[in-house]
Formats: structure tokens, sequence, C-alpha cells
């Protein structure tokens, strides 16, 4: 996939995680949010997804630039004392941290911009969780990406069928 140290997704992503683990270390799980994923999670969780990506200006020679639409799932447990306004102080305090924030990848990451949180997905079972959800757009300017892509899987059932 990609090497280290390239600009790409995977960076972004991985210094997102870093820089928010720093900045919050009582944040027992910082990971890419996953649709498919079941089980349990540690809580305070962050959960980082890449909505929306979008050609940006160009402004750098040689990169491309992406403006990608990031969503930041803040996730505390029903258990939580006062779990309704614990988890907005959560929301509203890693907005401050990504406010400004280019995760120490100088030119590679501007800015983010739009920043805005709201209400996510609430579940009250015993096991349940409520959550906020930070979104903010970032324009990047990518480097070489996939570079070596032997990793792709060779065939795909597409619509349940054979083949």
């Amino acid at each position: 996939m990609s090497k280290s140290g390239s600009e790409d997704l995977t960076s972004i992503h991985e210094a997102m995680v870093k820089a928010i683990k720093a900045a919050l270390p009582m944040v027992k799980t910082v990971d890419a949010y996953d649709v498919t994923r079941k089980g349990t999670i540690k809580t305070p969780a962050v959960l980082l997804e890449a909505l929306e990506m979008k050609h940006g200006r160009r402004v750098t020679g040689g990169r491309t630039p992406l403006t990608v639409e990031f969503y930041a799932h803040c996730v505390l447990s029903v258990k939580t004392d006062n779990v309704a306004l614990e988890v907005r102080n959560f929301a509203a305090r890693l907005m401050q941290e990504i406010d400004g924030n280019t995760w120490g990848l100088g030119e590679f990451a501007e800015r983010p911009t739009g920043l805005s949180a709201f209400p996510g997905v609430f579940n009250p079972d015993e096991k349940g969780f409520e959550s906020w959800v930070i979104g903010w757009e970032q324009t990047l300017h990518l480097g070489e990406v996939w570079e070596e892509a032997d990793f792709l899987p060779h065939d795909v059932a597409i619509g349940g069928g054979d083949g």
C-alpha cells in the first residue's frame, strides 16, 4: 500500500490518532470508525471517519489537493455519570484540539474549516453508549498513494453471485 512517511490518508489518520492520544490521555480508544465493527470497545472513545472527499484548490507543486470531510465520533458508556452532559463536554474538549490542528504534518495538511458538532447515535442498553459527532473539512496535499497495489484481491463477489 503506501510507503512509510508518505503523504496519504494513512499518514493523516495516524497523525490524528497520535495527537488525540497525547492531548486527551484519558481516552481509552482512538481508532477508525467502522460500521461493520461488532463487539465492545473501551470508552471514552474517539472513532475517526472520512466521510467525503473532493478535489481541492491546488497550491503546491506536484501534489494533489483533496478536501476531506472528517467526523470524530465521541463515545461514552451510558454508565458514565451525567452521560448526556459529559459527552457534550467530551466533544467540546476534542473540538478544541481539532481547531487549527494540522496534526504535525506541515504543508501536507491545511487548518480545519467548518468545525461543528451534533448529537450522534444513542443506545440505552446496559452496555450501550451516548455519542456526539464532530465534523470538519480539511484540505490535504497528497503525494504518491498506492504505489504498491499487490495487496488488492484479484476476485470479488458483486451482488452475492459466484461469478
